[in-house]
């Protein structure tokens, strides 16, 4: 058996996609143009951004949306 440390790091890093970007280049060109002004509005709340896609099958975290805005801001 594998130690637990030697199946960390063979596991493979996600590092470089942000959680927002695999939704957005899954989305129709619609969704994905709404969703980006709602990333870009200081008004539109975090938490609200992450409620939404969850409730509408995108589920993500609001830090995964905190991220998404640091990184694009």
């Amino acid at each position: 058996m594998v130690d637990l440390y030697s199946e960390m790091r063979l596991q493979k890093s996600h590092a470089g996609k942000l959680k927002i970007d695999e939704i957005l280049d899954a989305m129709d060109e619609e969704d994905r143009a709404s969703l980006r002004a709602a990333l870009c509005d200081p008004g539109v709340q975090t938490q609200r951004v992450a409620h939404v896609l969850t409730e509408r099958g995108w589920p993500v975290s609001w830090s995964a949306v905190n991220n998404w805005r640091r990184a694009n801001a």
